[in-house]
């Protein structure tokens, strides 16, 4: 899956601007595992990085624009999701890395950033800012927008219900009664005829 790679040997000194697009194919490896990733053609991505050296570190800067084909957890259809994010990492030579050599990261290693002899791998860290903007439970209605309510649990059932209450609601008539809360209206009415 290492398709965002940049060779630190041809690193100018003052730094350096990278894009990289990320097709379908990058997606569905990297994001596979996750429920609510629908696998599509339709993805796309674009990385655009400044890279330079701080040291030994290497500092990495830039911003990722994707669209990415989730599946609603309300309807169940999918939807194009627009993932923005600001990139910016340090990255530390992983311990005994020599150019050209290759060694195995260990815990401490595995909390940080880190690059190998001369090649500085992105992918790992451009998915792992995917997922950050990925909701948890993706709704393909956006936060200002609201599901229908229905008219029987609404405001209008909720302003009848006080009314009936109040006793100032002309329009309920015996027939209108939830039958299963009929035998409720009984009781009420037995118990009304009991306090005269």
């Amino acid at each position: 899956m290492s398709s965002l790679v940049i060779d630190l040997n041809s690193l100018p000194e003052f730094g350096n601007s990278y894009e990289f697009s990320i097709e379908s194919d990058w997606f569905a490896q990297a994001l596979g595992e996750l429920d609510s990733v629908v696998s599509s053609k339709g993805d796309q991505g674009h990385v655009k990085v400044m890279v330079q050296r701080s040291g030994k570190d290497v500092l990495v800067h830039g911003s990722l624009k994707a669209e990415i084909q989730l599946r609603c957890v309300r309807s169940l259809e999918e939807f194009m999701f627009p993932v923005r994010a600001d990139l910016s990492a340090l990255f530390e030579p992983a311990a005994g890395s020599t150019r050209g050599g290759s060694t195995t990261a260990s815990e401490a290693e595995a909390d940080r950033d880190v690059f190998t002899g001369h090649r500085l791998v992105l992918d790992s860290f451009v998915r792992e800012h995917i997922i950050l903007e990925i909701p948890m439970n993706p709704t393909c209605v956006g936060p200002d927008a609201s599901l229908k309510i229905p008219d029987e649990v609404g405001p209008a059932a909720f302003d009848a219900a006080v009314a009936r209450e109040e006793g100032t609601d002309k329009s309920t008539e015996e027939g209108s009664v939830d039958p299963r809360l009929a035998p409720l209206r009984e009781l009420a009415r037995m118990m009304g005829e009991k306090k005269e």
